[in-house]
């Protein structure tokens, strides 16, 4: 019986494993023609620059974050016109040093990307030292999150095939 039953696990993973090879190749062509597509303007390629450079590289969901608040308007300006969709939905959330608890820094950057407040996380309030030295315009720094792995996938297809495009150009 322990047998038969080490047998179907092993016939399930490898099942798992040939689905999910298969959406990656999937992705991986859909990327293809969207990349040569697009792959002349400037802001697409500055945007997969932007994320190669200041987002995760792993992990199971896209995840970008930055404190300089005109990289992120730029990168949710990217998402919006290059990777949102109606299951690609955007979701934003704020790390901040506990000092500046109640200053309403969510209030700044929800106006700053022109979203709603409810397309925020929980903010995550961090420990420093402890007579933390307030800075003039810290505004903490946001994570630009997209709960889907396929937003991650393509992303990485896509820095794949500007790595290749590089190679070929240089």
């Amino acid at each position: 019986m322990n047998n038969h039953i080490s047998k179907a696990k092993m016939n399930s993973s490898i099942a798992l494993k040939v689905r999910r090879m298969a959406r990656e190749k999937d992705t991986y062509e859909r990327a293809k023609t969207y990349f040569s597509r697009h792959s002349k303007e400037s802001f697409f390629m500055t945007g997969l620059a932007l994320y190669w450079a200041h987002g995760a590289q792993k992990g199971g969901h896209f995840n970008f974050m930055s404190s300089d608040a005109e990289m992120v308007i730029l990168m949710n300006t990217w998402i919006k016109k290059y990777l949102e969709s109606n299951d690609l939905k955007p979701k934003y959330r704020l790390f901040i040093h506990q000092s500046y608890k109640n200053e309403e820094k969510e209030d700044f950057w929800a106006k700053s990307l022109g979203v709603s407040q409810r397309d925020f996380r929980k903010t995550i309030y961090t420990r420093g030292f402890a007579k933390a030295k307030k800075i003039s315009g810290y505004k903490g720094s946001l994570s630009i999150v997209i709960g889907r792995i396929e937003a991650l996938r393509l992303l990485i297809a896509w820095q794949k095939l500007l790595i290749k495009y590089y190679d070929e150009v240089l």
